[in-house]
């Protein structure tokens, strides 16, 4: 650059000095020059045209957003291999699985009394009149808050009304149900007390069968609040709000705190534990979801860093073989452990696309294919046998 700048401030000074004496020799070096320029510029355009329509197949060319990926032919197979038997070990689960996220008893006690947030429209829940259905529902008799303790039948009725779906074989449809029975009379209390029958849906308007069906559209089918709400007062014609169906989720997730503890229970009962945890973005902030499965039961956690403490907490004296990656937080759980397979193959397959020309890493992976390639085609044929498996005992050991 250095020099260019000084060729043009000498053609200046040319410039310059032919204006004032018109020197012919002063004119035939300044033409020399633009001349000399100007097929310059033209190689350098020519160039460039060829670098930009042949880019892709030259390997002398790179791009800047995304490099290219070199290898030998010797290092393309072993990718290929490599990267196929890492595209056949993913698997689609078919099954329903349960998302269970840890409750902060601080922040429940803090929840916020009825109604909206400050600045938020207000929204009146219209509770119909007409029902479908009327269930009469028995009085209670005794009291729970004093044991043994006779309550006297009043002439006080307590109704309620539930929305719900009914699932059928050949699709779903809403129903009405009303519930309708006398409360009783605590003298010990001096309060009424709503018949059991009303008292277990807890106000909620919703029954069991609608909230479920709102959650499946949010979790599984991963809508947008505001497209369920629309497809609910399409199809049902009911008005509900993005609060109600978070209110939704965190009911059921109260509601099957049970079937959680027992899947966790059948995952620590296996011989064999896997282990995984991604980073989620949640409102802003980075928090971590941890998956523990034993191939049938799934459990799923949330933290906000990625300690393995919770890991360590829920393994305590766990006998089994617990599966992870190369995290470096696994390792201070105390059980055996074995390294998952695939994320071994990913990352040599990375290492190798990283060092595509290192002759010794290439003979090595080559190795490696040899020993790993027929033992998974075994397992594709004959399944994880023994009997089919040992012959490859020494392959390995050497």
């Amino acid at each position: 650059m250095d020099l260019l700048r000084c060729f043009w401030l000498a053609e200046i000074v040319w410039r310059l000095k032919w204006e004032a004496s018109k020197s012919d020799d002063l004119k035939n070096r300044i033409i020399t020059y633009n001349l000399e320029d100007c097929s310059a510029l033209k190689i350098l355009l020519s160039e460039l045209r060829d670098i930009g329509q042949a880019a892709t197949t030259r390997s002398d060319v790179d791009f800047a957003d995304a490099p290219k990926q070199n290898s030998t032919a010797s290092g393309q197979r072993i990718h290929n291999l490599l990267e196929a038997i890492l595209r056949s070990a993913h698997a689609e689960y078919k099954k329903n699985r349960i998302c269970v996220a840890e409750r902060d008893s601080e922040n429940e006690a803090s929840r916020k009394g009825p109604g909206g947030l400050k600045g938020h429209p207000a929204f009146r829940r219209v509770i119909p009149v007409k029902a479908g259905k009327i269930i009469r529902v028995r009085r209670p008799t005794k009291c729970q808050r004093h044991s043994g303790q006779t309550m006297k039948m009043t002439d006080k009725l307590a109704a309620h009304t539930v929305i719900d779906l009914v699932f059928t074989k050949s699709g779903y449809r809403k129903t009405i149900t009303k519930y309708v029975g006398r409360m009783s009379y605590c003298r010990q209390c001096e309060r009424h007390h709503l018949p059991p029958g009303i008292k277990r849906f807890k106000g909620r308007l919703y029954g069991h069968g609608f909230r479920a069906w709102a959650v499946y559209q949010r979790i599984t089918l991963r809508h947008p609040y505001s497209a369920i709400c629309q497809v609910v007062e399409d199809l049902f014609g009911e008005s509900i709000t993005d609060a109600s169906i978070i209110n939704f989720m965190v009911d059921l997730a109260e509601h099957y705190v049970i079937s959680e503890r027992m899947l966790l229970k059948r995952i620590l009962a296996s011989p064999f534990i896997h282990v995984d945890e991604t980073k989620i973005n949640v409102q802003g902030a980075d928090h971590y979801v941890w998956v523990l499965t034993d191939g049938t039961h799934v459990v799923f956690r949330l933290t906000e860093t990625r300690e393995a403490a919770l890991i360590q907490g829920i393994l305590k004296g766990y006998k089994g073989v617990l599966i992870t990656d190369f995290y470096g937080g696994y390792d201070s759980c105390k059980c055996r452990q074995q390294k998952c397979l695939v994320h071994l193959i990913r990352d040599l397959n990375d290492d190798l696309w990283k060092n595509p020309f290192d002759l010794e890493f290439e003979s090595f992976l080559g190795a490696f294919r040899d020993v790993l390639v027929p033992i998974v085609a075994d397992v594709d044929k004959y399944g994880l046998k023994r009997c089919h498996l040992s012959k490859h005992g020494q392959k390995v050991d050497r």
